[in-house]
């Protein structure tokens, strides 16, 4: 998938009604960051909410809720928006207890929200550059 007429079908947003995934794989600076936030602003002009969040900085903000006591609050939160817009998926290596905490919040969302997720490189997953549905 990666021809204009796909990437049109996507910005109708029928994937999230559908609730499912996006995957956009493909080398730096190929514009998947740009590509995912062009199906976020898609998705709030037709009245879905939106939150973009950075691979890195959002395990961070996990770890942060997790010391402080917000941890749980910051998942309710996250579970209420209807895409979630992952940017540098799986770019570096993560700790176990960060693994967990994906996990958490993609298991409270499996089947009802999608993550939309953007990921690094190809290499990663095995693939060659593409859009997937999931």
């Amino acid at each position: 998938m990666g021809s204009t007429a796909s990437v049109l079908e996507l910005a109708q947003c029928i994937w999230v009604d559908n609730a499912l995934n996006i995957v956009i794989s493909g080398a730096t600076g190929t514009g998947k960051s740009y590509l995912a936030c062009a199906f976020g602003v898609a998705a709030c002009k037709l009245g879905y909410s939106v939150r973009y969040l950075h691979s890195a900085r959002f395990l961070h903000l996990l770890s942060m809720a997790r010391k402080d006591g917000s941890y749980l609050s910051l998942l309710r939160s996250l579970s209420k928006n209807d895409i979630l817009i992952m940017d540098d998926w799986m770019r570096d290596p993560i700790q176990l207890s960060a693994a967990q905490d994906l996990l958490e919040l993609f298991d409270d969302r499996f089947g009802i929200l999608p993550p939309s997720l953007s990921l690094k490189s190809p290499s990663l997953i095995g693939m060659p550059d593409s859009l997937i549905l999931l």
